[in-house]
């Protein structure tokens, strides 16, 4: 069997490094210009408290990424959608999820209720771009 390496083929993008989460946190924009495949990953670390951990997506098609976001609906996903987070069960399991609506730039939003101490986690995307001639 001959193994490929993947390093040619997708580029990673960080919504945020792993930090513990206490309050409501937006990921930077990831932005998915001339991507054809992407794959968004919550990779969830220590739970030490709270009571639920929410994560949505949400999207933009202005430059930058710094425009109005919008809620995405269950028709722009692709391979289910993130499960909440509400207890050290939940949390260890990372979960991933793919974007194929049209706007440009994905923001991740974890709504945390409950949390002293919280939950880590990180956002990860990692997209395949289209081959330009």
């Amino acid at each position: 069997m001959s193994m490929r390496a993947l390093n040619n083929v997708y580029t990673p993008k960080t919504g945020w490094a792993p930090i513990a989460v206490t309050a409501t946190k937006t990921s930077s924009a990831i932005d998915f210009a001339n991507c054809i495949e992407n794959q968004i990953v919550v990779t969830p670390g220590l739970y030490t408290d709270g009571t639920s951990y929410t994560f949505t997506l949400t999207h933009s098609n202005t430059a930058g990424g710094a425009g109005t976001y919008t809620a995405i609906s269950t028709a722009d996903f692709q391979n289910g959608s993130f499960t909440v987070v509400t207890g050290t069960a939940t949390a260890q399991t990372p979960q991933q999820v793919a974007y194929i609506g049209q706007y440009q730039y994905v923001k991740v939003v974890c709504t945390v209720v409950g949390a002293t101490t919280g939950c880590i986690f990180g956002v990860q995307a990692m997209a395949k771009q289209r081959k330009m001639p």
